[in-house]
């Protein structure tokens, strides 16, 4: 029954418009959001949780809406949850390379100097923690890694996919249509 849905007849168009709209839409609006917590990065840099928090609801309030225009513009208003979750995932995936580009430019060509700013308040962080050194120097080897325009990239991918498969799986529930 899906593989009749999901073939494309001359009248019904390709999602794949919908897909790639909404995919640069959701990477605009986090290029946006980086950009402000970078003007704001003192004030935001131990409310990770919260910027977290923020990016997922951003996130899902941008898959609804491709869910919901897919059912309608693609599916004329029935979408099973495979559906839905296949086109949630898509949008995820285009938007987290599209993202994860900005960010290495980001912080490799841009704003190199905010990563050594992360790994000294992380080191400040652990010391008043009172962690020993030991602690300390094992910690900042590993932090020191990911806070490279690489380890950037491949966790904001990494991270985004997460985030977006989480989305998808919850937003898929709430666009489906059944007959």
């Amino acid at each position: 029954m899906d593989e009749q849905i999901d073939q494309l007849t001359p009248e019904r168009p390709s999602r794949k418009k919908y897909i790639w709209t909404y995919s640069i839409l959701s990477t605009l609006v986090f290029i946006i959001l980086l950009l402000i917590t970078h003007m704001f990065r003192e004030q935001l840099m131990d409310k990770n949780f919260l910027m977290s928090a923020v990016y997922f609801i951003v996130l899902c309030v941008v898959l609804i809406a491709a869910q919901i225009q897919i059912r309608s513009k693609v599916y004329s208003g029935i979408m099973s949850y495979s559906q839905a979750f296949g086109a949630g995932m898509l949008v995820s995936v285009f938007s987290a390379l599209m993202y994860a580009v900005f960010v290495f430019i980001f912080y490799q060509f841009i704003a190199p100097h905010v990563l050594d700013e992360m790994l000294a308040y992380t080191e400040q962080k652990l010391r008043e923690d009172g962690n020993s050194d030991e602690v300390v120097s094992s910690a900042m080897r590993i932090t020191g890694w990911f806070m490279t325009p690489l380890g950037v990239f491949l966790s904001t991918i990494f991270g985004h996919l997460i985030m977006g498969t989480i989305g998808s799986l919850i937003t898929s529930l709430f666009t489906q249509r059944q007959r």
